[in-house]
């Protein structure tokens, strides 16, 4: 228990100590310019990122969008009534395995 409660401290201790140095970083006037530019940067980057993700993803979803749009309901219907068909087709093919089991 003195082992957990000394790591916590010492966790707590080294908390404080980031947050002071991250405290004198954003007070020099020399450093802030740095700082900023560092920070458009990443800003930038992350961006870029996030914008060639969403272009590539338009681009696989916008075939999709025109294949589900190009699909008459009238296609829809038959196919569900092909695979309702199919399945009763499968449960008496299981139905007469059964019966012939017994």
């Amino acid at each position: 228990m003195l082992q957990l409660l000394e790591t916590l401290r010492q966790e707590h201790e080294d908390i404080q100590i980031i947050k002071e140095h991250a405290a004198n970083l954003g007070t020099q006037q020399d450093k802030v310019g740095i700082y900023k530019k560092i920070d458009d940067l990443r800003v930038q980057i992350e961006e870029e990122e996030f914008q060639s993700y969403l272009a590539d993803f338009e681009d696989g979803v916008k075939d999709e969008v025109v294949l589900l749009g190009s699909i008459s309901l009238e296609e829809v219907q038959e196919e569900e009534r092909r695979l309702r068909d199919e399945h009763v087709r499968y449960l008496g093919q299981e139905a007469e395995r059964e019966r012939s089991r017994e």
